[in-house]
């Protein structure tokens, strides 16, 4: 000894001493899954990227190898939430046993966890929505538009309004051949009703500038838009259309065009003179 008189310790500062010293427990592991939930984040971020993909640019019917997009999106949360979850839980246990355990991986598995549930689990939630709403739709019967004419009605129907609204502009339905030689206005196409049940679509196409003679030169002579003859104003079909229930609505066109508004007809039909007629149903009922 020195013979030098010894201070007293302070009690406050070896209680600081010992706590500093132990908020330093478990840092080394604590940083290690710090540095891990993001990449199990970012691994659960592509495997659900990677899915919807799949979806929309593979050909098939089932692009995700038949597990389903709502599997691997389940998959994907699993990964991006399930993994910052357990994380979070055993750090909560942790620090109840050892309040002086570092927070370091507490921290970002609370802040991981919670983008996680941002982004991978609201990609799960919204897919789920959108499975019950399909189901929802798919059991339901066919609209009343879509039951408005059957079958060959549908076609007789539509042939019917096409040729009349031709006769409207002032040309002959029956006059001018196809390319093919043919003289069909009226065709059907294979669609799907609302609820995805198989249904038929009919269109109905009639253009002068597209037809040709019997002796296969062009209906519509050179340098004209309008065979001579016919109406330049399309008042006769907005009168027919408005006999038969149809709207008409002039399209934003550089040129006099309108559409028909009606709930079994499609939006992008158009007539304008020429003639040119182009009717399109809605997918109705085979």
């Amino acid at each position: 000894m020195d013979g030098r008189p010894q201070e007293p310790v302070d009690g406050a500062q070896v209680e600081g001493a010992a706590t500093e010293h132990t908020t330093t427990t478990g840092r080394g592991s604590g940083v290690a899954v710090a540095l891990t939930l993001p990449v199990a984040l970012v691994v659960g971020w592509i495997v659900q990227l990677t899915a919807v993909l799949s979806r929309f640019l593979e050909p098939t019917d089932d692009p995700t190898g038949g597990f389903g997009l709502t599997g691997w999106l389940v998959v994907g949360a699993a990964i991006g939430v399930g993994v910052p979850l357990v994380a979070f839980v055993g750090q909560v246990r942790a620090r109840r046993r050892d309040p002086s355990l570092s927070g370091v991986a507490f921290v970002v598995a609370t802040l991981v966890l919670v983008v996680g549930l941002v982004t991978c689990g609201l990609a799960v939630v919204l897919q789920f929505s959108s499975v019950a709403a399909d189901r929802y739709r798919t059991a339901q019967p066919p609209s009343v538009a879509e039951q408005r004419y059957t079958g060959e009605e549908a076609g007789d129907e539509l042939r019917a309004l096409g040729d009349d609204t031709v006769r409207a502009l002032g040309g002959d339905p029956t006059e001018g051949l196809r390319a093919d030689g043919s003289t069909v206005r009226a065709y059907s196409e294979e669609c799907l009703l609302d609820n995805d049940d198989p249904g038929v679509v009919w269109s109905y196409s009639y253009s002068a500038d597209g037809l040709v003679d019997a002796s296969g030169e062009p209906l519509l002579p050179d340098g004209l838009h309008v065979l001579p003859g016919t109406r330049t104003d399309l008042d006769g079909v907005r009168e027919l259309w408005s006999s038969e229930g149809i709207g008409a609505e002039q399209d934003l066109v550089d040129f006099d065009q309108i559409v028909p508004e009606a709930e079994w007809l499609e939006r992008w039909s158009y007539v304008r003179a020429g003639p040119t007629v182009d009717i399109t149903t809605i997918c109705l009922v085979p």
